[in-house]
């Protein structure tokens, strides 16, 4: 039905959806695809959530492909999404709009050693305005090294439910 409707909401500034368990037998592969193209071009959009929990991702379309919708929303201040591991890292940073202020992802998470080479990468596109970041399943010793190494203006940090505010001494 998002198709149906592309040109319905022209001034819509959020949108959410948050997928925590599909029954067994939901099956729409054009889901999030579709809600792609619903959204691509829209001017307007302020924050743009798209939460995908579980195994059942690939039932309702949600692959890497999913990000490709985020350098046409040009006014984009807030990204909540999940992290796909079939998406490249480096490729993940620079499909994010230069405007986000504020960035929330859901990893899935490589193991602790290649955590940092993940974060490394990544950080190689992010926009340099970003105040906010937020992980879950993020190893907490590294909050440090993600602050002073890979996100340098970053203001507050939330990590899993723990929220720290950023204080610079130099």
């Amino acid at each position: 039905t998002f198709r149906l409707y592309r040109s319905s909401l022209p001034f819509l500034t959020h949108f959410a959806l948050k997928v925590i368990s599909l029954h067994r037998y939901v099956t729409d592969r054009d889901l999030v695809p579709a809600i792609s193209e619903f959204l691509r071009d829209r001017k307007h959009i302020h924050s743009f959530h798209l939460i995908v929990r579980g195994a059942d991702h690939r039932r309702i379309g949600f692959d890497a492909s999913a990000w490709g919708v985020l350098p046409s929303l040009s006014n984009l201040r807030s990204l909540v999404t999940t992290y796909r591991t079939d998406l490249s890292p480096s490729l993940a940073g620079w499909l994010i709009p230069r405007s986000l202020r504020a960035l929330t992802m859901e990893a899935v998470v490589p193991p602790a050693e290649d955590v940092l080479l993940f974060i490394n990468q990544f950080r190689l596109g992010i926009p340099p305005f970003l105040a906010f970041v937020g992980m879950t399943n993020y190893p907490i010793r590294f909050v440090i090294n993600l602050i002073e190494h890979d996100f340098p203006d970053v203001r507050v940090v939330c990590i899993d439910d723990s929220v720290w505010s950023v204080i610079r001494l130099d």
